[in-house]
C-alpha cells in the first residue's frame, strides 16, 4: 500500500532534522525505505492556520497529524512531544514505527490470545484490590452528570463500571444505571456497596464483553458514558463495532461521552506493542487514540466535542469525548 508521508518545519527550528533523521529510520524500519519524503515549509501564521500547523516538526501520514491533540497550538514555534524520556522537540522512533505501520499492517501483529487475557488479568486486580480507584467519582463522571441533568437523561448505561465510584454517583443523583463489567468481582464490590448505601432499586449490574452485541434494546437509554473502556484492549474493527452499538442502544437525541488516553500520552510509542495502536505497559494494555480514531467512532452522532485533561500521577492525558446521536439505524 502507496502512503505519502511529509515533514513539515520552521526555519530556524532545529529539531526538524533530528526528527527528519528519526523518520528516515523509522521508515527503514517498517519496510518503507525507499518512500520518498516532502518538505513543507511553513513560513507564515497564515500559512500555519490554513493547514492546522501544530508547530515544528510535524510529520504528516497520509495528509494526517497523528500526534496532534486537542491542547497543541497551531503557529510557527517548536513542537514539543511526550516521550518516554520526557518532552523532546521530535518524536522518538518507536513513535514513529507506531504511527507509520498500515492498518492493515498493525491489526496483522495482533495476538487475540493475549488481548483476551486481559479479562484475567483485570479479575485478578480487582480481586486484589477492592476499592482500586477508590470510592469518589472521576472528574468526567460528576461533569457528564451535569450535562446528563440538563439534558433531563434518566436511564444511563455504563460500559466498564469497574467497582462502580462513577455508578455510584450517578445513583445518587437518582438515575437509573445499567452497568456493564466483564470482570464479575468488581460488580460484585459494585452491587454490595450500592446495597449498603441502600441504592439498588435503580442498578442493573451485568457481567458483559464489550466485544459482544449489547445487553440492551434498540433506543432505551437517554446516556451511555465509559471512563477509558474505549482505549483498553481493543482491536479498531472492535472499536467501531462497540460505536455502533451505542448507536443503536441510545434514543435518538440521546448522548454518548466517553474518555481515552490519546497519543499526547506519555506511554504512546513505549511499551510492549501490540499491534493496532495499542501497547502494554505493566500488564495493562491500552489503544491509544488520536483524532482521526474518534472522527472515525462518529458515524451518526454530532461533531464531537474533545476536552482534555489529565489524571493521575503519571499524569495520564486523556479526551473527554462528549456527542449526541443525530441520525437513526445505521448500516452495520
Amino acid at each position: 500500500m502507496n502512503m505519502t508521508v511529509s515533514l513539515l518545519y520552521v526555519d530556524g527550528c532545529p529539531n526538524w532534522r533530528v526528527a527528519d533523521e528519526r523518520l528516515r529510520e523509522a521508515l527503514a524500519a517498517v519496510g518503507r525505505a525507499a518512500t520518498e519524503v516532502e518538505y513543507v515549509q511553513v513560513s507564515t501564521p497564515q500559512e500555519a492556520e490554513a493547514i492546522s500547523f501544530h508547530g515544528s516538526p510535524t510529520v504528516l501520514v497520509d495528509g494526517l497529524d497523528p500526534f496532534a491533540d486537542a491542547h497543541t497550538p497551531v503557529g510557527l514555534a517548536c513542537r514539543l512531544y511526550r516521550t518516554e524520556s520526557g518532552l523532546a522537540g521530535s518524536p522518538t522512533v518507536a513513535q514513529l514505527v507506531a504511527v507509520l505501520r498500515s492498518p492493515s499492517e498493525s491489526l496483522m501483529t495482533v495476538d487475540h490470545a493475549v488481548l483476551d487475557a486481559q479479562r484475567r488479568h483485570w479479575q485478578e486486580v480487582f480481586r486484589a484490590n477492592q476499592a482500586m480507584y477508590g470510592t469518589n467519582p472521576s472528574s468526567p463522571a460528576l461533569q457528564t452528570l451535569e450535562l446528563f441533568a440538563h439534558e433531563h437523561c434518566h436511564d444511563v448505561l455504563e460500559l466498564g463500571a469497574g467497582q462502580g465510584r462513577d455508578t455510584l454517583a450517578f445513583l445518587r443523583a437518582g438515575l437509573s444505571v445499567t452497568a456493564l463489567e466483564y470482570a464479575p468481582g468488581a460488580l460484585t464490590e459494585l452491587t454490595r456497596t450500592a446495597t449498603d448505601a441502600g441504592l439498588t432499586e435503580r442498578l442493573t449490574a451485568l457481567v458483559h464483553d464489550a466485544r459482544q452485541r449489547l445487553p440492551l434494546p434498540d433506543e432505551s437509554v437517554d446516556g451511555v458514558y465509559s471512563h477509558m473502556l474505549f482505549n483498553m484492549a481493543l482491536t479498531t474493527s472492535e472499536l467501531e463495532s462497540l460505536a455502533r452499538e451505542v448507536h443503536r442502544v441510545l434514543r435518538r437525541g440521546g448522548w454518548h461521552v466517553y474518555t481515552v488516553r490519546h497519543t499526547g500520552d506519555a506511554h504512546h510509542g513505549t511499551g510492549i506493542p501490540r499491534g493496532d495502536n495499542m501497547t502494554e505497559h505493566g500488564g495493562f494494555i491500552v489503544h491509544f487514540f488520536d483524532q482521526p480514531l474518534v472522527d472515525r467512532l462518529a458515524e451518526g452522532f454530532s461533531s464531537a466535542q474533545v476536552i482534555p485533561f489529565e489524571e493521575g500521577d503519571l499524569p495520564r492525558r486523556l479526551w473527554r469525548v462528549t456527542q449526541q446521536k443525530v441520525t437513526g439505524p445505521l448500516r452495520s
